[in-house]
């Protein structure tokens, strides 16, 4: 049977090469594509339940991640100068592309509250209204979150905390490295900034990355050229560089292009993939092309020679092949993603190599006019290397002697080296120590708070539960606790903003600055709040909260011990109160992998060894030859282990796999001398000469691959990125100790234990033996023999007044400032006088509902509207209102809160009515049509909308602080807005309000139900009007700050 393949092959070659140029165009063009991910969660664990808390987090609270621009001035970071530069560059980089979010001195809001008003200002605006250097200095290291977050002790450093918004459609590492240039450029053009530095986790995945691509690039080009070398001292010919290379090179493809066809990109592991495809595809086009060579003399022609060659080198490389891919498919059950990846993609690779090596290379030689010809005298190997010769000494009672005082040796140093073995997952102690990564994360982590993120999740099941005061205070003294750890340098919560708020509230009074004593008091102090600024603290139902805390502890030992110690305060502090809470974030997910490397570095090498030693017995059918083969490849994989111990290297993500790389190898010499020892044992039952027979058939080939391996593993110690230079450190030393055991162990068991083999070894016919190294392979049919017995919305309703407001049934051609007059003609409630009680339901996408009811009542005064809206529910801000009066003439409008459960009444600056309106997708400013008021408006085609005939309109706000533009869609009928499309600073579509139902009522036109919903946020806001009473008249008293508590 295996001869009609083998002739297959050579009949078919023309069939064979076409099939290639076809899979080297698909594979090609996915390898192509490939990019480089250095991003962590690669080396984090699978189906952790941590790990999938940590993405829910992230889903909920937005990333954990933060990039941090640190800029130094000597002067002072005080001086107004320097805040007007901060502010200057902060405002710029909120433009970037995929920026989400900007904290810096210059926008921090100042809450306070004083003489009865809430203000807001940023820090750029108390600077420009007269605040010293020295005030604001004052200010800011006392506040929490200023203090190590933005501004250092000494008064020298200022931080500008970036945080990204969710990636999607690209890799993740590679849209932030876009990021960071941009932030780099603009940094550079910012005239007297001074010096500055670019730090945390975003730009430590993209130093990463870059690292990988520059390993790619310098490595494999080297690798191909040693490997080229190498062959010319192997086989001293042209055709003997040529196709082994071109094998070399179509594995390549194939394996990487597998990757890329799987959609996935390169990680930190799969970095290694391309240099180990090169070595172990060299080593199989090394034998095909040695049988080949050797066959040509003894063949009529070139075509019997190949496929006389495939029948001696085939089964072998096959199994070697096979045992290879075993090793490497032992390391799909390791629970660490990016090692699953690489033991799927490597044993995919090392597959296409054996195909490559055993269909493809000779199908190409026998198209190619290959002579039969003795080899160059470049072909130094071939002659120089001849183990046979060293037999007699190997099996003498010294060199006896020496094999069994270097295994005791071995197995002791292995011992003592594997017991001081250090696990490490830092990945900024992979940076070369003297690298820019490195010494700025050095530097900030000394100066301002850590580099390293944690969260803890809190979760209630009950709605409004992280309201309780007994919960918050549990929050506080949390908080508290962590502060006195050593490694933690801040933590930040909305208990923190709460107490602020309370304060601000209470005048400014220090006292104040607490948790309130009611939950009622709890909701309504943060009403003002609710959804600006709080998501990525609390969700808007407040039954999940994200407690942030940073740390300057890089050792992945510490962070573990830090995670396991909080864990045991959470469970314990929490007990009884009907709240869970639980640590994660990327640092200490990172770091959890520790726990899992020796684990799952065991349980890969145990299966891989009980595979690969079911495949000896097979191959050798014996058991005790196959159990007796494993010692000489356990051996040195223990060495590879103790290395780490002995020179103070770490194991991690990378190193941890070394093991079962070096076992799938180094078997295939194993396999290759058994192979050949029992064919010839079972023939002549004679140890000692089955052992000369063997070593001088595959003898040469073995030290060849051991050479071949340890050279193409070398290259990795030219990485400048720790983990991948010691994987090639270790691969390459275990695979030279591994030759060495093979033929100092081999022999020696083999003769020892000689009796007890033959004993379950019966006398066989005899078979022909051809004798030869690199230029000569075993018997066809005695491989075949041997094979045959092995192989198997904002806007919403621009203020409500968009949702109701009333027009005329139609209208002449009009102007596009006309229709945006008819518009917003009405006050911003939508109708000149009456009341409505309404429901506002919040819901974020594909989340549960939250309801409020409310009563919104309207004046007309001469032109000026005044609005008066009261919650009925929930319990927690029932009786609260918002008073909203409309001046005109240049004034400015004026907006009240009145708070029933701490008895306040309080005026709304300016600042704050870009806030959330009532923990909608409305802002306040929107109720106050602020941005189409003041926008150039330009008219479009009229259009049909959902059936209803509209105006098309595109307005663009004078002031783009909010929006850089709206396109509107206005009712003919009615002058409702059918639909408004908000768009960002930078252009991106962030809202979308949508009337779903209008009626009129009472003569007008009414959206009885509407949605804003925003695309950013994934949250919408329905607005229902459930009654309208047009025709009571209302009483103009009730519209003022005072009675706001009574009527």
């Amino acid at each position: 049977m295996l001869d009609t393949v083998y002739g297959a092959i050579v009949r078919g070659r023309w069939l064979w090469i076409a099939l290639l140029v076809a899979l080297l165009g698909v594979y090609g063009a996915a390898a192509s594509k490939l990019k480089a991910d250095g991003s962590l969660e690669r080396i984090m664990l699978k189906h952790d339940p941590d790990r999938l808390l940590h993405e829910e987090a992230r889903a909920t609270f937005g990333s954990d991640e933060v990039l941090m621009v640190v800029v130094t001035a000597k002067e002072g970071i005080f001086q107004p100068a320097f805040v007007e530069r901060i502010d200057r560059l902060t405002r710029q980089i909120e433009k970037v592309d995929l920026v989400d979010e900007v904290y810096s001195l210059s926008n921090y809001e100042v809450i306070s509250g004083a003489d009865g008003e809430l203000s807001f200002p940023e820090v750029i605006e108390k600077v420009r209204g007269g605040w010293t250097a020295e005030q604001l200095r004052e200010f800011a290291l006392k506040d929490a979150f200023l203090y190590r977050n933005i501004v250092s002790e000494d008064g020298q450093r200022s931080a500008i905390n970036v945080r990204l918004k969710k990636i999607s459609g690209d890799i993740e590492v590679i849209a932030k490295g876009r990021v960071i240039a941009e932030i780099q450029k603009l940094l550079e053009a910012e005239t007297g900034m001074g010096p500055y530095q670019l730090t945390g986790w975003p730009v430590i995945q993209v130093e990463m990355t870059r690292a990988m691509e520059g390993d790619l690039g310098l490595l494999v080009p080297l690798a191909f050229g040693a490997i080229a070398l190498l062959l010319v001292f192997a086989f001293g010919r042209p055709s003997g560089v040529l196709l082994p290379l071109l094998g070399v090179l179509l594995s390549l493809l194939l394996s990487m292009g597998n990757l890329g066809l799987a959609g996935l990109s390169i990680s930190m592991i799969t970095n290694a993939l391309p240099l180990m495809i090169i070595a172990v595809s060299t080593t199989f086009s090394i034998y095909v092309m040695a049988a080949i060579f050797q066959a040509l003399p003894q063949e009529p022609d070139r075509l019997s020679a190949v496929r006389s060659a495939l029948a001696h080198s085939a089964p072998g490389i096959f199994l070697s092949g096979l045992t290879t891919a075993i090793g490497f498919i032992s390391l799909k059950f390791n629970p660490v993603e990016a090692i699953d990846e690489f033991g799927s993609f490597a044993a995919l690779g090392v597959l296409c190599a054996t195909v490559v090596s055993t269909v493809f290379i000779p199908a190409l030689a026998a198209v190619l006019p290959l002579r039969a010809r003795p080899p160059s005298r470049f072909a130094v190997l071939s002659h120089r290397l001849q183990p046979v010769r060293l037999l007699p000494a190997l099996i003498s009672p010294r060199g006896r002697m020496v094999a069994t005082v270097g295994t005791v040796a071995m197995i002791a140093g292995s011992a003592y080296g594997v017991a001081r073995m250090q696990i490490e997952t830092d990945p900024i102690s992979w940076f070369p120590k003297d690298s820019s990564t490195y010494q700025t994360v050095q530097s900030v982590n000394k100066t301002m708070v850590g580099i390293t993120p944690f969260n803890i999740v809190l979760e209630t099941k009950e709605q409004g539960g992280l309201q309780e005061p007994a919960v918050l205070e549990k929050i506080e003294a949390l908080q508290k606790y962590l502060a006195g750890h050593d490694g933690v340098d801040t933590t930040l919560s909305y208990v923190d903003l709460l107490k602020m708020m309370n304060r601000a509230l209470n005048d400014g009074d220090p006292a104040a600055y607490r948790i309130p004593e009611t939950r009622p008091a709890v909701a309504q102090t943060m009403l003002l709040y609710e959804a600006d600024g709080l998501e990525w603290l609390v969700t808007p139902d407040y039954t999940k909260a994200n407690l942030v805390l940073r740390s300057h502890i890089l050792s992945s030992d510490k962070n573990v011990s830090f995670g396991q110690e909080v864990n045991a305060y959470l469970a314990s502090h929490f007990a009884g109160t009907g709240v869970s809470a639980r640590i994660t974030g990327t640092g200490y997910l990172s770091s959890k992998t520790n726990l899992s490397f020796t684990s799952g570095m065991a349980q890969s090498l145990m299966l891989s060894l009980a595979l690969i030693s079911v495949v000896m017995m097979i191959v050798s059918r014996s058991v005790r030859i196959g159990l007796l083969a494993l010692i000489p490849n356990t051996l040195p994989i223990a060495f590879n282990y103790a290395i780490l111990g002995w020179t103070g290297l770490t194991l991690n993500a990378a190193t941890s796999i070394t093991g079962c790389i070096a076992m799938g190898m180094a078997v295939d010499d194993t396999i290759h001398f058994i192979t050949s020892f029992r064919e010839k044992l079972f023939e002549i039952r004679d140890v000692r000469a089955s052992l000369e027979h063997a070593l001088s058939t595959v003898g040469q080939p073995m030290m060849f691959n051991a050479f071949c391996l340890s050279l193409g593993f070398s290259a990795f110690l030219l990485s400048g990125f720790e983990p991948i230079n010691t994987l090639g450190l270790l691969v390459a030393v275990t695979m030279a100790v591994a030759v060495v055991c093979e033929l100092m162990l081999m022999p020696n068991l083999l003769l020892a234990v000689g009796p007890w083999l033959l004993a379950g070894v019966s006398k066989a016919p005899p078979s022909n033996t051809v004798q030869g190294g690199l230029d000569s392979a075993a018997p066809a049919a005695e491989v075949k023999r041997s094979v045959a017995g092995s192989a198997k919305v904002l806007a919403v309703v621009v203020g409500l007044g968009s949702l109701l407001a009333p027009g005329p049934s139609s209208a002449a051609e009009l102007t596009a400032q006309e229709i945006i007059d008819r518009l917003t003609d009405a006050n911003t409630v939508g109708f000149k006088q009456g009341a409505a009680e309404m429901r506002l339901v919040l819901q974020p996408d594909g989340g549960e509902k939250r309801e409020r009811r409310f009563i919104t009542r309207t004046l007309d005064m001469e032109g000026k509207s005044r609005n008066l809206i009261r919650f009925l529910s929930p319990a927690e801000v029932q009786g609260s209102a918002f008073l909203m009066l409309e001046h005109g003439d240049g004034k400015e409008d004026e907006l009240f809160v009145y708070l029933p459960a701490l008895k306040r009444t309080r005026r709304i600056s300016e600042a704050q009515k870009s806030g959330a309106f009532m923990g909608s997708d409305v802002s306040y400013a929107d109720l106050e049509y602020q941005d189409l008021k003041s926008s150039s408006h330009q008219k479009l085609a009229d259009v049909k909308l959902d059936g209803v005939d509209c105006y098309q309109l595109v307005s663009t706000p004078k002031d783009k602080e909010r929006y850089s533009k709206i396109e509107v869609w206005v009712r003919k009928e009615g002058f409702l807005a059918q639909q408004l499309k908000f768009y960002d600073a930078s252009g991106t579509l962030q809202k979308v309000f949508r009337i779903h139902e209008a009626k009129q009522i009472d003569g007008v036109w009414i959206a009885t139900k509407a949605q804003a919903w925003d695309k950013l946020k994934k949250h919408s806001s329905f607005f229902f009007v459930d009654s309208l009473d047009t025709k009571t008249p209302q009483n103009a008293a009730d519209f003022t700050p005072e009675r706001m508590p009574s009527n």
